[in-house]
């Protein structure tokens, strides 16, 4: 089986956009990750985002809200996505033997690819090398310029959608899209 590619989106409160930020950036530390490892991580998109960039983009999407409903947002309301762009066991071989650079490229690719798709501000992307296998992580707003929350609007068609689209853009280093959720089912996973 060759090596796949995926995309995890995980929806992030006002309250855990500062906690995500220091998890990407390691600025707070994991008791998981190979602290030797933790300097060869990297910003490639977004460097000079702080959290004072997080609180401001809270407040910008705030408006948004404000302007498209008529209401303040909810406190509940998710104004971030999380997004990690993981590789099966069986791509490791293939990830540690592309030009990190390659990769590098790639990520930031999809990550724009997304942003600009589903027209909500990318705030960051990096990659994390510290843990067992590389992986990137990008981060963007929830809220788009109508106002509307991306998470709420995202169909199992959608999300089936930005695995293909992961598939195709990583198809460039010899990865393809993970296998459909229907298709392992069938398969007795």
């Amino acid at each position: 089986m060759p090596g796949m590619v995926n995309v995890h989106l995980i929806p992030r409160k006002a309250s855990q956009g500062l906690g995500q930020l220091a998890h990407d950036f390691r600025t707070q530390i994991p008791g998981y990750v190979d602290s030797e490892k933790i300097k060869e991580n990297k910003v490639l998109f977004g460097e000079d985002v702080t959290p004072q960039t997080i609180k401001d983009s809270i407040f910008e999407q705030s408006l948004r809200i404000r302007k498209a409903t008529k209401k303040s947002p909810r406190k509940d309301a998710n104004f971030f996505l999380s997004a990690v762009i993981s590789f099966s066991k069986e791509a490791r071989q293939m990830v540690n033997e592309n030009p990190p650079e390659s990769l590098d490229t790639l990520a930031v690719k999809y990550a724009e690819d997304f942003s600009a798709k589903f027209d909500v501000k990318l705030l960051y992307c990096g990659v994390h090398v510290d843990e067992s296998t590389r992986h990137y992580q990008f981060f963007t707003e929830n809220i788009n310029g109508k106002g509307k929350s991306l998470k709420n609007q995202l169909t199992k068609k959608d999300l089936s959608a930005l695995q293909d689209r992961a598939g195709e853009i990583f198809a460039e280093v010899g990865l393809s899209r993970g296998i459909k959720k229907i298709e392992r089912i069938a398969n007795g996973e």
